[in-house]
Order: C-alpha cells, then sequence, then structure tokens
C-alpha cells in the first residue's frame, strides 16, 4: 500500500473518533503547517478551544515516526495510529524538548520519533482531554453518526486497495464512489452499533451499479450489499435485517470475488 493510502487512512479514523466523541471536524482545504484538520468541542464550555491535529500512521507500537522542526502552536497534537486503530493523543508542548534538540542540530530537518508505552500510556485514547470529553453531549444526531460511518467505510475500502471518492457535496443515497476494477460504483453506508437492523434503504432505486455498504460497529464487521438484493429484503417501512445467509453471503468484499 501507498504511503499517501496509509496517511489519508489514519486521517478518516482519527476524524471518525472525534465525530464519535463529540468535535465538530473541519479538514483543511490546503495544507496549513502540518495541520491535518480542526476539532472543536460541541461543548459550550470548551466552545473556544480548538485543537489543531496532525496524524501519524504507524503500523505498530515498535515503529517510529517522523517529528517536523518546524514551530507549532501550543494547541497543536499529535495523533499516532496503529494499523489496529489504537491511538494516542499527544500534545505538542510534551515533544516540545525533542524538537528543540533538533534545532540545535542544523543539518536535522526533522526527527525519528518512538512511543514507549510505559511512558505515553497517559496518552492513550482520548486520556489528554478527558477534561473535554466530561461536558460533550450525548447522544448525536443521525447525520453525525451518518458521518462516522462514511469515516470508517472509506478506511475500510482503502485498506483494501479499493478506490475510494469522496463527494463535495450531498447526493441522496449516495455517500462515496468507489472503483473495482474497471467499473465504478455508488455506494450508500449505514451503521450500525451494535444491531443488523438498518433504516432507511429505500431512499433511491436499485440499478446494477449502487451498493449498500452495512458497517456493524461493536464487531467491526462489513457487508457489501448490491441495491437490488437489499430492496428485495428489505420492509415496508424502510429497513433490513442482515440474517445469517446475507451475512455470510456478502461478509467483507465477497461481492467482488
Amino acid at each position: 500500500m501507498h504511503n499517501t493510502s496509509k496517511g489519508r487512512i489514519g486521517e478518516l479514523i482519527a476524524v471518525s473518533k472525534f465525530l464519535e466523541k463529540g468535535f465538530e471536524v473541519f479538514q483543511t482545504a490546503v495544507d496549513i503547517s502540518g495541520v491535518d484538520f480542526i476539532a472543536v468541542p460541541i461543548s459550550r464550555r470548551f466552545k473556544d478551544k480548538s485543537l489543531k491535529i496532525q496524524v501519524k500512521s504507524i503500523p505498530s507500537i515498535k515503529k517510529t515516526f517522523r517529528i517536523s522542526k518546524n514551530p507549532s502552536p501550543a494547541d497543536f497534537y499529535f495523533f499516532v495510529v496503529t494499523d489496529t486503530e489504537d491511538f494516542w493523543l499527544i500534545p505538542f508542548t510534551k515533544v516540545k524538548k525533542i524538537i528543540k534538540s533538533i534545532k540545535a542540530r542544523p543539518r536535522i530537518k526533522d526527527a525519528m520519533f518512538r512511543l514507549i508505552p510505559e511512558r505515553w500510556e497517559k496518552f492513550y485514547g482520548f486520556n489528554t482531554i478527558s477534561n473535554i470529553l466530561k461536558a460533550q453531549k450525548f447522544p448525536f444526531h443521525a447525520s453525525r453518526t451518518g458521518k462516522i460511518g462514511e469515516k470508517i467505510g472509506a478506511s475500510y475500502l482503502i485498506k483494501n486497495d479499493i478506490e475510494v471518492y469522496e463527494s463535495l457535496c450531498d447526493i441522496k443515497g449516495v455517500d462515496l464512489v468507489i472503483k473495482v476494477g474497471d467499473r465504478h460504483y455508488d455506494l450508500q453506508i449505514k451503521y450500525s452499533s451494535n444491531s443488523y437492523t438498518f433504516r432507511n434503504v429505500r431512499q433511491s432505486p436499485p440499478r446494477s451499479n449502487y451498493l449498500f455498504l452495512f458497517i456493524k460497529k461493536d464487531s467491526r464487521e462489513f457487508f457489501i450489499i448490491p441495491s437490488k438484493i437489499v430492496w428485495r429484503n428489505s420492509n415496508k417501512s424502510g429497513g433490513i435485517y442482515i440474517h445469517d445467509a446475507l451475512r455470510k453471503k456478502y461478509k467483507g468484499l465477497n461481492l467482488f470475488k
């Protein structure tokens, strides 16, 4: 997999994690001093505390990642994520000494940084900003849940070497366009935290290049099912239960094999 794809997967995972915790997320339109996106709490108490996030993707905790010696603001955080989606949110202020040591050696542009579990355990997950999380409100609007599903779905597809195209405007019934082989498909993503039941699957009529990606979060299961099959198995209220036969036949990328 190309390094660009790995970086994009890390960004998608990071965005989905922040959305799940009640942040508004704004991705940069151009490269801004290494900032991949800004996360703003929805809590009024912390509304003025935006977090500037740079994502670092590494295969495992044993690997290193690169730190630039360019100056970063106090509200800058490194979001370091592994292939198993373990992550650490590390304030720039905690790695400042390393940056200073780089500046003292002009020939070195940047440095390799290694996560030592015992030293960085307190930064695992969202421990760094636990005070903000306590003030966030749950549950979230359905549109936020849908956006979380889109990011998780896109990262899953890219991991499996599928070309993914994100829409720049809201298109009813289409969340992503994917390319498999020589064919392009419109894809609608449905996301559930702990159930095989999904709602609103009849928003657009079925067609041959229209697919659904159903995501069951708690068991990390993915099912890609043709829209015609979805309509055939849906109920009058527009919902569908992914029963055993459908799970077995359409699990993961089985449709394309």
